[in-house]
């Protein structure tokens, strides 16, 4: 926040203050703000959409990864929790099907799932969460019913869509 202070100063801005939240903590602290006023017991801050994280509110006094005295044990701190790259979950049959089809496919664009995503291994969830793979799966869906169904599409349609 240093660089942003001093173009302020530049240009004559000054007292002020610059907080940097990513988006989650910042949907927590809303809900804090709003919450407060129905006397909520708990806030989270939880992102659906372009991926997916969530934050929340924890005491000090369980949290025991930091076991010396560098924390108010009577205060408490937001814990991001940073799920995007969470990968352990279990995955459609379409989503493994078309990643088995990748090296099988001549076509780049029916290439399995993760294979064209970007980060290709990682961050399975999120990308399952944001729609990366929509294109993929609407474009193979496609492709199946040209070859499996031609009367899906008229014949310029049928053409069309396994020349994609």
């Amino acid at each position: 926040g240093r660089g942003l202070l001093d173009a302020f100063k530049r240009r004559g801005v000054e007292n002020k203050r610059v907080v940097v939240l990513n988006d989650t903590v910042a949907c927590l602290l809303a809900g804090v703000c709003r919450g407060s006023e129905m006397k909520a017991s708990s806030y989270i801050g939880f992102i659906l959409g372009t991926g997916t994280n969530t934050s929340y509110i924890q005491s000090n006094e369980c949290i025991t990864k930091l076991d010396d005295d560098s924390l108010d044990r009577a205060a408490s701190q937001v814990i991001n929790v940073e799920s995007g790259n969470f990968s352990a979950f279990q995955r459609s049959p379409i989503d493994i099907e078309l990643d088995k089809k990748a090296d099988e496919r001549r076509d780049e664009a029916l290439a399995g799932l993760d294979f064209q995503a970007a980060q290709s291994g990682k961050q399975f969830f999120e990308k399952c969460i944001s729609g990366e793979y929509l294109g993929t799966i609407t474009l193979a869906l496609l492709h199946t019913l040209a070859v499996e169904h031609p009367n899906t599409f008229s014949k310029d349609g049928t053409t069309a869509v396994r020349g994609i």
